[in-house]
């Protein structure tokens, strides 16, 4: 008999099961694009996990995996699928409204162009000459008449 304790081996997460759920997770973003591979790494954890239960866990992940995978790719055919349809179908109405919507705010911008400058000044205003903008160039520490701090020697001044 041997009186060192055996290490107790503790299984580990199937990071497969982590994976399929958040593919699943982006079929959300992806009108179930991307629930196809969720669903198939799932599917494929879940039989990991289970040939493997004294070494893997995570028999739990791998089923939400493939129950949020089908749902979204559920919804992804049902509502994605006759949406885009709707878009191709009326894709002609659609391109005239945003050509109509376009042409009216350029025409607003027009107007408004046409009304600042009936107020608007004949000639630019001056710019200030390059010795004005000077000390709002300068560090805070040499307006403040601060010496360098990376060269004391150097005055600031």
């Amino acid at each position: 008999m041997s009186t060192a304790a055996e290490p107790v081996s503790r299984p580990k997460t199937s990071r497969m099961a982590i994976a399929g759920l958040l593919l699943g997770i982006a079929g959300l973003c992806t009108c179930g694009i991307g629930a196809v591979p969720g669903l198939i790494v799932g599917i494929v954890s879940l039989v990991q996990v289970r040939r493997h239960r004294d070494s893997l866990k995570g028999e739990g992940l791998a089923v939400a995996a493939i129950v949020v995978s089908a749902a979204c790719l559920y919804l992804g055919v049902t509502l994605g699928l006759p949406i885009l349809g709707l878009f191709i179908i009326f894709r002609n109405e659609i391109r005239d409204w945003a050509v109509d919507l376009w042409e009216e705010a350029e025409d607003q911008a027009v107007d408004e162009d046409n009304a600042d400058s009936a107020d608007a000044p004949a000639e630019p205003a001056e710019m200030p000459p390059p010795e004005a903008l000077v000390p709002q160039l300068q560090p805070v520490h040499v307006r403040a008449g601060l010496r360098n701090p990376w060269n004391p020697e150097r005055s600031m001044s």
